[in-house]
């Protein structure tokens, strides 16, 4: 549609915009899934098209004249058919961006009105665009934002969760500090309702988070996906674990130790293919627990290498092993290499071909 708009044009301002299916101009923003899931149709174009629907746009527009190209843009496209053909369009990330600070956080309202009216089937590949736009408001708007996509989100079928959640998670990182505890645990109830299926990876992705929230809560949020682990199949703990491995080293001092021990526990009820994979990432872990903590997590996890069979990476273990010894303190270096040895002696039938220097 590159002519003029019809004579019928509402008069309606950008409140009365219309979202609907058609593929998205770019997917740039999307998480690694993201590719497939364009189906947002914004009513708004590129600012550097020069001639879209009738009207100029580009982006050497004064800002203050944005929002009106966008409103006037608006007008004519939402009054097009759902099977009309319409000029090229963008997603509302690109819309926000394009807008001043104080007309950001109205156009994503309005955006996320648009995709309340959406069918069901539509709503889920539009909410992942509009989490995506949280972090492009200005900073006092994102908590409101952030809500606000999460009670749309609440609203999803149990099997469309995953994708939208999972970009939701990621804005955590750009809320104001002090409102990303409450959101981590809003985030952490609605992956409880997911299917297991879903949820493994949804856990996954917000234990990434751990780190970005106030220092004084890591513990509270690192126990909240510890006892969410518990909740899912054996088989599908493995990769959760080794995301919370890397997460203990953001914890206080003070909190590390007893975080070890919970993933060293946890370990132990995985199939044995997985345990050597999870204890290799849990020896890595270990440099970074604090010095006076080091070799009790040294023997912890030598305690753990027999009970797994030959087969499964036990002389990858004791060789990763016994590389941590030359960062425990110099009193405790003796006795661990004399574990080693032991180790090697009873489960390869010789001395340790590895050792610390």
């Amino acid at each position: 549609m590159t002519g003029q708009p019809a004579n019928n044009t509402s008069a309606a301002s950008l409140d009365n915009l219309d979202i609907r299916s058609a593929p998205l101009s770019s997917a740039r923003n999307i998480p690694r899934h993201g590719a497939s899931h364009g189906t947002v149709y914004s009513v708004f174009p590129p600012l550097d098209d020069s001639s879209v629907a009738g009207r100029p746009a580009n982006n050497n527009a004064p800002d203050d004249s944005r929002g009106a190209i966008i409103n006037r843009t608006a007008d004519t496209i939402a009054t097009l058919p759902v099977n009309q053909p319409g000029p090229r369009l963008i997603d509302p990330v690109q819309l926000i961006r394009a807008l001043t600070d104080g007309d950001r956080n109205a156009a994503f309202n309005r955006v996320a009105d648009s995709i309340d009216r959406l069918p069901d089937d539509q709503r889920s590949a539009s909410l992942i665009t509009l989490a995506c736009a949280v972090r492009g408001l200005p900073n006092t708007d994102r908590r409101a934002a952030f809500d606000r996509t999460a009670s749309a989100i609440d609203e999803l079928p149990d099997d469309q969760l995953g994708e939208p959640l999972e970009m939701l998670v990621h804005q955590i990182q750009d809320l104001p500090h002090a409102d990303r505890s409450a959101a981590f645990d809003r985030m952490a109830d609605a992956i409880e309702r997911s299917p297991d299926d879903l949820r493994s990876e949804s856990l996954e992705n917000l234990a990434s988070q751990i780190e970005v929230l106030p220092d004084a809560n890591r513990r509270a949020a690192f126990n909240r996906i510890a006892d969410a682990i518990d909740g899912l199949p054996n088989d599908q703990r493995d990769e959760l674990l080794e995301e919370l491995v890397c997460e203990v080293a953001s914890l206080l001092d003070t909190d590390q130790p007893a975080a070890f021990e919970r993933i060293a526990d946890a370990i132990t009820a995985l199939p044995d293919h997985q345990q050597g994979v999870v204890l290799r990432t849990l020896i890595c872990g270990s440099k970074h627990l604090a010095p006076t903590d080091r070799s009790a997590a040294f023997n912890r996890i030598a305690d753990l290498i027999p009970t797994l069979p030959p087969d499964y990476c036990q002389a990858w273990l004791l060789a990763d092993l016994s590389h941590l010894i030359s960062v425990l303190p110099p009193t405790d270096r003796s006795a661990a290499l004399d574990r080693i040895d032991i180790l090697s002696a009873a489960q390869l039938g010789g001395p340790a071909k590895v050792l610390a220097d």
